[in-house]
């Protein structure tokens, strides 16, 4: 609704808080006043619409691509952030992070502003800023599975939130957050009475119902954690009765997730799925990047228990690589639990174990598992899945169809034989892994002897340095030796050149190459799969120069791929936009690949999230060459600014 000609006559800060008063503020009106606010130079006045119009879209849970336009006001004001009070700067960077996180859902770029606030929040003497900071911190801190540092915020400002300073309203989202990280860590009873406390507050009758919702959603989430049914409907009718109308489908996306956990510890994953699926849908008509990565564990999950393994295995290892870019590394850590549980269940417990290890590897160092949604009792089973003796009379797994070595390359180094992983004690000292790298590394076929004892022994004389490369190959031989039937040869070596026996191994980066090489790679579904195989970097971990120059040729290979899937417009359009996200990650100066996202993001229907990536973009660019990309991004970087106004 537009102003009228009184309201005008206002003075800009007394018109600025009338409208912030309202239940439905209007965007309109905060844009005519930020205009306002600036051409009499009032900069506090400014800081404060931005604020107050991000607050308002977050608040609607309609359309969270309006957060753009505003995010791109709050840094143009922080040019300007020595003219301002320190109250102003950490209030618009509390707005801002909010926008990060629910509006994109990506932790790592909502924790730059949060950790900025908390310098000026410090700096302004405000409690209550000083509480909401460390709520909300806490929160990013716990999915991104630094439970420490969650736990450290919270106890650190526990007294604050007993001062007569803090506004009731910063208290009890403060609280909201103190519980309901109680009850995800076990202490149930505890977190539950004081998520119960909160939403019985007698200031809850004066808060805005965006605020209203979130604590009973909070108080929802812990409820579902126990499965207190009666409790459960009772606060989801009343969630159901506040959004339903006003079509606010955000909250109406986290109240079905909160449904979605309650199903999934109540036994029914048929509802948790339904219900995982409707937070999605919901999400996505909000326009919020935050409900897909949290849904998408459940919704995993709930296809685990349903024992739908192929589906289940497929949508986790489609989504760990998008949680682990985005800062849910506890999500990415539960994944890989699911996933080892979906193996002890198939009776693969090398594969399960292998699962089991990056589930903790992920984690920040000293962190221990937490399965969410799922409790201790779920990791214990894995655990007695891995380490339990076999059962008397039982035998063991069947041996793997096809070669019966398969060797791991992309995304960090395994080999298994028949199954069964070759574990670092097998190896007898690191020579004999670097010889199996070089010889990959090479192209794994018909490699020359002369070449290997170059590249590993370059300080020794040539006879010497092929006298060591004779022994390292006898024992890396040996390796396999166990696992195989007695005579077989699974190392040649002919005419002075070293090969893998193709019928008895396969690696994944050959694997990888050959097919991107095979004619009929043109085929969508075809090349789409091939590029899926492509888990990560080449010994990421490894930095001798001929692992890293393999390392290049295979990634300029996988980011032709992505590119050239993008340009037939014919691949699933999720898959697609992971795989640019990957290339993207994988080679960070590469423009085409930029302006390629933004042009996936544009067609779909997201310009904000195009305009997003060409201010990666240009953060990335400038940080590691000093210059600003070029003029195709900036071409489509307007095009997205159009298409937004």
């Amino acid at each position: 609704m537009v102003a009228g000609r009184d309201e005008f006559r206002l003075p800009p800060r007394i018109h600025f808080l009338r409208e912030s008063l309202k239940e439905e503020p209007s965007l309109q009106i905060y844009d005519q006043l930020y205009v306002t606010f600036l051409f009499i130079d009032d900069l506090e006045g400014a800081y404060g619409c931005v604020g107050a119009a991000i607050g308002a879209i977050w608040a609607s849970g309609r359309d969270f691509r309006l957060y753009e336009l505003w995010m791109c006001r709050a840094d143009f004001l922080l040019r300007r952030i020595r003219e301002v009070s320190s109250l102003a700067v950490a209030s618009l960077l509390g707005y801002m992070a909010l926008a990060e996180l629910t509006g994109q859902g990506n932790l790592d770029l909502a924790v730059m502003p949060y950790t900025v606030q908390q310098h000026w929040a410090e700096k302004s003497e405000s409690v209550s800023l000083r509480l909401l900071h460390a709520s909300t911190a806490a929160f990013c801190s716990f999915w991104s599975g630094d439970l420490t540092n969650a736990e450290f915020l919270l106890s650190e400002n526990l007294a604050l939130s007993e001062l007569l300073e803090a506004s009731s309203l910063s208290t009890l989202l403060f609280h909201s957050c103190l519980g309901l990280c109680r009850v995800i860590k076990g202490e149930s009873s505890e977190g539950l009475a004081m998520l119960a406390g909160v939403v019985k507050h007698g200031a809850m009758a004066r808060f805005p119902l965006s605020i209203t919702l979130h604590l009973y959603t909070n108080y929802l989430y812990g409820l579902c954690l126990e499965g207190d049914l009666v409790m459960i409907q009772e606060v989801a009718d009343f969630i159901m009765d506040k959004t339903i109308l006003p079509c606010n489908y955000y909250h109406l996306a986290c109240m079905h997730f909160c449904l979605a956990i309650a199903a999934l510890r109540l036994g029914t994953p048929r509802k948790a799925l339904l219900h995982a699926e409707a937070a999605l849908q919901r999400g996505r008509m909000s326009n919020s990047q935050l409900i897909a990565p949290i849904a998408a564990l459940i919704r995993g999950q709930a296809l685990a228990d349903l024992e739908e393994n192929a589906q289940a295995m497929d949508h986790f290892n489609r989504w760990l690589p998008r949680w682990q870019d985005r800062g849910f590394t506890l999500f990415a850590s539960t994944a890989f639990l699911e996933l080892a549980m979906i193996h002890v269940r198939l009776g693969n417990r090398p594969l399960a174990a292998g699962y089991f290890e990056r589930a903790g590897a992920v984690l920040p160092k000293g962190e221990s598992l937490l399965a969410l949604y799922r409790g201790r009792k779920f990791i214990e089973k894995i655990e007695r899945g891995l380490y339990a003796p076999l059962p008397p009379g039982a035998v063991s797994p069947a041996p793997v169809q096809g070669p019966p070595i398969r060797i791991q390359m992309l995304g960090g180094f395994r080999v298994t034989i028949n199954g069964q992983e070759v574990y670092d004690r097998m190896w007898k000292g690191r020579r004999s892994k670097e010889l199996l790298w070089a010889i990959i590394a090479l192209g794994g076929t018909k490699v020359s002897q002369e070449k290997l004892a170059l590249l590993l022994w370059p300080d020794s004389d040539g006879d010497r340095a092929l006298n060591n490369l004779k022994m390292a190959l006898s024992r890396l031989r040996k390796v396999a030796t166990p696992g195989l039937e007695e005579g077989t040869t699974w190392l040649a070596v002919k005419h002075k050149r070293v090969s893998l026996v193709s019928a008895l191994c396969r690696v994944d980066s050959l694997a990888f190459v050959q097919a991107m090489k095979r004619p009929g790679k043109e085929n969508c579904r075809e090349l789409q799969q091939v590029l899926c195989s492509y888990r990560d970097e080449f010994l990421p971990d490894q930095e001798e120069w001929w692992i890293v120059d393999c390392r290049k040729k295979l990634r300029a290979l996988f980011v032709r791929g992505a590119l050239q899937l993008a340009g037939n417009g014919t691949g699933d359009k999720d898959v697609v936009l992971a795989l640019l996200e990957q290339a993207c990650h994988a080679d960070p100066l590469h423009e085409t690949v930029y302006a390629s996202l933004m042009e996936q993001y544009m067609e779909a229907g997201y310009p904000v999230y195009a305009l997003n990536i060409f201010r990666r973009a240009e953060k990335v660019i400038s940080a590691q060459t000093g210059r600003q990309p070029g003029p195709k991004l900036h071409a489509l970087a307007r095009k997205a600014k159009k298409i937004i106004s």
